[in-house]
């Protein structure tokens, strides 16, 4: 990765401990809300269907469904659990070894950072969620994780690879896509409706901030990158191509496997929302 190098001295040691910090408190999470998760799985869920498909959690309707296919609650939860944890173990793996090894380069770290966070607290989000809804006292460091991984992930987005914004004007997408982003991660299972103009706002906006991010990549790749950093570019839109392709092949092959009707399968859901993290570590 071809960003500039970190400070030395002081402030590299005050970012190197914020690392050791995020990274200790995201094992910690991981392992405290495996109990959690296994309870969760192993029961029947009571809420709406749709709800508990989202939550990767067991309905009532399904579950004669998961049965007849020779998978019980406790085998459904501890591959569910075991394919998150290893995700989760992944990801703060390989940022572990970008902290050790290139931590004075400033856009390793951030990837570092960005791995660490978005991969464990804000892409796979049944820990963090069960862990915050359960105890309190971790609200504030489960949902910390959370945000924290959003922001690196935006950082990440509208400044690889050379660790600079382009256009000079992005940050402003950065801001307005987390001012409409955090509430929702803070406010998840609450049942909090606002008018339908916002809810329709926050739509568009999520969609085209993205949209915005992902247009600043192809400009700095057409007008500003150079021939390594394009290099750098084209793996990582080769990676992500890969994942996206790779997601398609696991739904359509459940969508064939799947018992009964495939389009109202809860079992494909399911099993579909087991294998997403895998696919992610593409």
């Amino acid at each position: 990765m071809s960003g500039t190098a970190m400070p030395g001295g002081r402030w590299l040691l005050v970012v190197r401990t914020a690392w050791v910090i995020c990274a200790l408190l995201t094992v910690l999470v991981m392992v405290a809300s495996v109990p959690l998760l296994f309870e969760r799985f192993s029961s029947v869920c009571q809420l709406p269907a749709d709800v508990c498909l989202e939550r990767s959690e067991v309905p009532a309707e399904a579950l004669s469904e998961l049965l007849g296919a020779g998978i019980s609650l406790g085998t459904y939860a501890a591959f569910t659990i075991g394919v998150e944890v290893l995700c989760k173990a992944v990801w703060i793996s390989v940022a572990a070894l970008l902290f050790v090894f290139r931590s004075r380069d400033r856009m390793a770290l951030l990837v570092s950072f960005f791995l660490l966070t978005f991969g464990t607290a804000a892409l796979l989000t049944n820990g963090t969620d069960a862990l915050a809804a359960a105890h309190p006292a971790w609200w504030v460091v489960a949902k910390s994780l959370q945000v924290t991984g959003e922001v690196f992930a935006v950082l990440f987005l509208l400044t690889f690879p050379n660790g600079r914004f382009v256009p000079r004007w992005t940050p402003v997408v950065a801001v307005v896509f987390l001012l409409f982003q955090i509430p929702g991660d803070l406010l998840v299972g609450y049942d909090i409706r606002g008018p339908r103009f916002l809810e329709t706002a926050g739509i568009l906006v999520f969609f085209g901030c993205v949209a915005t991010m992902l247009a600043s990549q192809v400009y700095r790749y057409r007008h500003v990158s150079g021939p390594e950093q394009r290099r750098q570019t084209r793996w990582a839109v080769f990676g992500t191509t890969l994942a996206i392709a790779t997601l398609i092949v696991v739904y359509g092959t459940l969508y064939i496997l799947a018992p009964g009707d495939p389009e109202d399968s809860a079992l494909l859901l399911l099993v579909a929302g087991s294998l997403i993290p895998l696919v992610m570590l593409l």
